[in-house]
């Protein structure tokens, strides 16, 4: 068993609620810091939805990034998830670890 790491990386910027890139070019950024910084990854485009906690309970449906990591440490899953919230202007970046069996075959 090892841990696979799910980051989910929402686009809209935390202060003016649209993302700062165009989502081929958000895809682009973590894609080269990725490739600067681990041995693979998997990304890919989803859908992020949710309700604004300010009182409104507004649904916001909100591009997403989301990244598989395998074969590397937590730690430096976070720094990953720090870079993200830097970069993007995120008031956080959820983080998944599972336990699976990964192999290539």
């Amino acid at each position: 068993m090892t841990s696979k790491f799910i980051v989910s990386l929402g686009l809209n910027d935390k202060d003016t609620k649209t993302p700062l890139h165009t989502t081929d070019d958000s895809l682009k950024i973590v894609s080269n810091y990725l490739a600067s910084h681990y041995q693979g990854a998997t990304c890919y485009l989803a859908s992020g939805i949710y309700k604004m906690q300010d009182g409104s309970e507004k649904v916001v449906l909100e591009p997403t990034i989301r990244t598989e990591l395998f074969y590397t440490e937590r730690e430096k899953v976070i720094e990953f998830c720090k870079w993200c919230k830097k970069m993007f202007n995120q008031e956080s970046v959820a983080l998944e670890e599972v336990q699976e069996n990964i192999d290539f075959i």
